[in-house]
C-alpha cells in the first residue's frame, strides 16, 4: 500500500497543524465526506481526524505538491490538531489577527458578562463610536508609539465591528487582494 505524506494546514491562519499519512482510500473518504482522513500507520487502518476527540477538520482545499508524492490538507479545524490538546502538533500557534478574530468569534458565541468585547459587540453605536474615536487617536498620533497604540486599538475595534456583521476577516483580506491586482 503505498502511503504518502499530507501537511494539514490552518485556512484562515496558514498556520501548519500536522503532518499525517493518507492512501488513497482516505483521500476519497476526505473529498467525498469533507473531513481529513488519514492512514495509521500504527493502528494499519484509516482514521477520521476528531472521530474520538470530536476535533475535527472540515477540508477547504487539497492540492498536491510540484512533485506529486505530498498532499496538502487546507481545514478549518473545530478544536485543537494535536492529540496533546496543543492548537498544532508543533506547540501552540503564535498570536495573530486570525486568532484574535477566533477570541472574538468565541465572544461572540459565548459571552461572557464581564467582557468589554461583549460590551461592544452589544452595541452598535458604541463600538460606532469608539472606532471614530480611536481613528482620530491614530489620525493624531506624532510618535511611533503613539501609532502603534492607536493602530492597535484601530484594528481591534475593527475585527469586533466584523464579529458584530458576520464578516470574516478573510473576506476582507479577499477584498484586499482582488484590489491588488488592479494596482
Amino acid at each position: 500500500m503505498k502511503l504518502f505524506p499530507v501537511i494539514v494546514q490552518d485556512a484562515a491562519t496558514k498556520d501548519v497543524l500536522m503532518l499525517a499519512y493518507a492512501n488513497d482510500e482516505a483521500l476519497e473518504k476526505t473529498r467525498a465526506t469533507g473531513f481529513a482522513w488519514f492512514y495509521s500507520r500504527s493502528r494499519k487502518k484509516l482514521w477520521k481526524k476528531g472521530e474520538q476527540s470530536r476535533n475535527t477538520m472540515r477540508v477547504k482545499e487539497i492540492r498536491w505538491d510540484c512533485d506529486q508524492d505530498t498532499v496538502l490538507y487546507q481545514v478549518t479545524p473545530a478544536g485543537p490538531a494535536c492529540h496533546t490538546g496543543s492548537e498544532t502538533c508543533f506547540g501552540d500557534k503564535a498570536f495573530s489577527l486570525a486568532s484574535l478574530e477566533k477570541i472574538i468569534q468565541n465572544r461572540k458565541t459565548n459571552p461572557k458578562p464581564d467582557s468589554y468585547t461583549n460590551q461592544v459587540l452589544g452595541d452598535a453605536a458604541l463600538l460606532n463610536e469608539k472606532i471614530l474615536e480611536e481613528a482620530q487617536e491614530l489620525v493624531d498620533a506624532r510618535t511611533k508609539d503613539e501609532v502603534v497604540w492607536e493602530a492597535a486599538d484601530v484594528l481591534y475595534f475593527t475585527l469586533v465591528k466584523l464579529a458584530q456583521n458576520s464578516v470574516d476577516l478573510q473576506d476582507v483580506v479577499a477584498e484586499l487582494e482582488r484590489r491588488n491586482k488592479r494596482i
